[in-house]
Formats: structure tokens, C-alpha cells, sequence
């Protein structure tokens, strides 16, 4: 369990660098704000099966708004949101 609340909290640093939206990525940060949300509900979930419940959540809710990131056009962004991509898989794995 301490594996995971780890790679949950390295999932979520990640994504709050990339949570100052400008008026071109409005709806991006708006979709960070939410995977940041389910992230920390994940990190302060008591049972497995909630924490893997939020990670999927953020995890959806990533993959559902990569375009938009995309169009964003923040390279620094983008790498964050992988890297917090690959950490909650890897936190979900490991529980």
C-alpha cells in the first residue's frame, strides 16, 4: 500500500505544473483540475478497490482529453501528463 500511495502522489506532482491555463487551454486545465481531484481522492482512499476506482478515473479522464492537450500545445504539459499517465498505471498495478 505504501508502493502505491507513492506512485500516486509522483502521478500526481506531474500534473500540477500543468494547471495555469491560458485562454487557449481553458478547458485543458479544467480537465486537469478534474484528473488532479480524482488523483488526490486516490491518494487518500482507505480502501484498495476506492483508490483503483479514482485512479481509473483519472486515468479516463486523461486518455478522454489528450487531444485537447494536445492542441494546447505544451510540450513541458504534455511530457508531465505522461509521465503522471505512466504513474498511476503503474500505481494501479501495483495494488
Amino acid at each position: 500500500m505504501k508502493g502505491l500511495i507513492t506512485y500516486l502522489w509522483l502521478a500526481a506532482s506531474p500534473l500540477l505544473a500543468g494547471l495555469i491555463p491560458s485562454n487557449a487551454c481553458d478547458y485543458a486545465g479544467s480537465n486537469l483540475s478534474f484528473i488532479k481531484t480524482n488523483t488526490q481522492k486516490a491518494i487518500s482512499a482507505d480502501k484498495i478497490k476506492m483508490v483503483h476506482y479514482y485512479a481509473y478515473k483519472a486515468l479516463s479522464a486523461i486518455d478522454k482529453s489528450m487531444e485537447q492537450f494536445e492542441d494546447c500545445g505544451c510540450e513541458f504539459a504534455m511530457q508531465s501528463i505522461e509521465e503522471g499517465e505512466n504513474y498511476l498505471k503503474k500505481a494501479i498495478k501495483a495494488g
